[in-house]
């Protein structure tokens, strides 16, 4: 129901507006009969004294029209021109739901709301549900979402299908026979015996095997982040893996496999080891960056309303930072989607959409009250090349002079804004 007051205030306000439209239109007519007055008065003198002819009349006349378009009618030209640009490349209050916008990897929860615009999620859940192969490979580039799709899709998945699944994530690479032989015990796939202890790995997983409700039930182990082993420098304890691998590819265990998951940029390093033979689309699935389309469409899908001008400026800027021209990995989009769920309505004037990654990471650098040196921090974590460079606070005190603790405070900061993990 409009009240009393809100009447009032609707009037009052259209009254303001039909006065102020009245006196910009008579301030205009004014301006120019008074400088078209002028101008006349000022021709018959100087005509009378230097005699005119007729084109100099002429010019004279329409200066009066110069100074309307240079005082009057460009500035408003100028400013309509400037709120249409920004319609244009607006941004819709609409907000994206929880959590479609995130740095942090999916997990089992997720699934409900799990999907990627390039479908690779139902791609390597297909591909692991027709594989046999004991030894299987899932690599990508830093920032691609290995984790989040399996975490957050696949392996929910391989639990709903008819065929009863079993899966266990490994970690700790320093001693992997040991990790899996620990998640193998603490996960009630084989009898509680207190000799189990003390069986070779490769008995363990026949046993658990041997338990399966059913005999067309799988089992997978899944060592994600596997560029950790790759890196370790315990040549006995990678023996004792590499000698599993090759005992289950030469005999395997029916209905056992291995996912082993690692950094593309590790290929080499696996290809050292004595493991199974990479072979793609069988036993070796990539887990990819985004194209131009899937990128544009992951914008679309987030429920964020972006206008097509500020959309390509964005991509544009995403790609100049990858290393191949055409693809965006999903975690450069993510940061992109963060940035832009702040600014819910307009971009504020100084936000240029071609720089937008880059007057963030400004701005959330440039920390108040900071009393340390924040770009050599950050630049103690970055390579030549322009890639990261992990590194312990130990070592960034010693290379710049800056306590330990306003080190870790200024980095949990970059930590909530996403550029530090």
């Amino acid at each position: 129901m409009t009240t009393e007051t809100e009447v009032k205030d609707s009037s009052n306000t259209i009254i303001d507006h039909t006065l102020k439209r009245t006196i910009s239109i008579v301030g205009r007519i004014t301006l120019y009969l008074t400088g078209l007055t002028a101008l006349v008065g000022g021709y018959y003198l100087l005509e009378e004294k230097f005699g005119f002819g007729n084109i100099e009349a002429g010019l004279l006349a329409i200066i009066p029209l110069f100074l309307v378009l240079l005082t009057d009618t460009l500035p408003s030209w100028l400013k309509s021109r400037k709120t249409k640009k920004l319609r244009e490349n607006a941004i819709d209050d609409t907000i994206p739901p929880p959590g479609y916008f995130r740095l942090t990897p999916y997990e089992t929860r997720d699934i409900r709301t799990f999907k990627r615009s390039d479908g690779a999620h139902v791609a390597i859940l297909d591909w692991l549900l027709e594989n046999e192969n004991s030894i299987l490979y899932l690599s990508g580039e830093s920032g691609t979402g290995k984790s989040s799709l399996l975490n957050g899709y696949v392996i929910p998945k391989l639990y709903e299908t008819k065929k009863p699944y079993q899966v266990l994530t490994i970690r700790g690479y320093r001693d992997p026979i040991k990790a899996l032989k620990n998640s193998l015990l603490s996960s009630q796939l084989i009898p509680d015996s207190g000799t189990n202890e003390d069986l070779p790995v490769r008995k363990l997983l026949e046993l658990a095997m041997v338990q399966q409700s059913s005999p067309n039930g799988r089992l997978l182990f899944v060592f994600d982040q596997f560029e950790e082993f790759l890196i370790l420098h315990d040549e006995k304890k990678r023996e004792e893996f590499e000698e599993l691998v090759r005992s289950l590819e030469k005999n395997p265990i029916r209905g056992l496999s291995l996912l082993l998951v690692f950094r593309s940029d590790y290929t080499a390093q696996l290809l050292k080891c004595d493991l199974s033979e990479l072979r793609p689309d069988k036993n070796w699935r990539i887990v990819g960056s985004f194209g131009r389309r899937d990128s544009e469409n992951f914008f679309k899908n987030s429920g964020l309303k972006l206008g097509d001008k500020i959309l390509q400026k964005i991509l544009n800027e995403a790609e100049s930072l990858e290393s191949k021209e055409g693809l965006i990995r999903p975690i450069i989009l993510n940061m992109y989607g963060m940035i832009l769920s702040k600014y819910s309505g307009q971009l504020p004037n100084h936000v240029d959409p071609g720089t937008l990654l880059k007057n963030y990471l400004e701005e959330s650098i440039d920390i108040k009250n900071f009393k340390g040196n924040a770009r050599a921090i950050i630049q103690e974590m970055i390579t030549n090349k322009g890639t990261k460079r992990p590194r312990s606070l130990v070592e960034i005190k010693k290379e710049i002079g800056i306590e330990e603790g306003a080190i870790k405070g200024f980095l949990l900061g970059l930590t909530q804004k996403g550029i530090v993990r």
